[in-house]
């Protein structure tokens, strides 16, 4: 790693820390990439009650 970046001042240890960090949250960030996608329907169903308060309320905005 210093031979590559010499500015750079760290041990291996640290290096390894590094990569070992980048690749927990690359993990967790899949992890949480495929929830949201299987969720989908959960989201699906959550933009229908917004839309339906939304019309409510417009409803109720028409009334006053």
């Amino acid at each position: 790693m210093n031979d590559e970046m010499p500015w750079v001042n760290l041990t291996q240890e640290e290096v390894n820390d590094l990569r070992n960090k980048k690749f927990e949250l690359t993990q967790y960030g899949k992890q949480k990439l495929r929830k949201m996608m299987n969720d989908n329907s959960t989201i699906d169903e959550m933009i229908e009650i917004a839309e339906e308060r939304e019309a409510a309320n417009r409803e109720l905005e028409k009334d006053t």
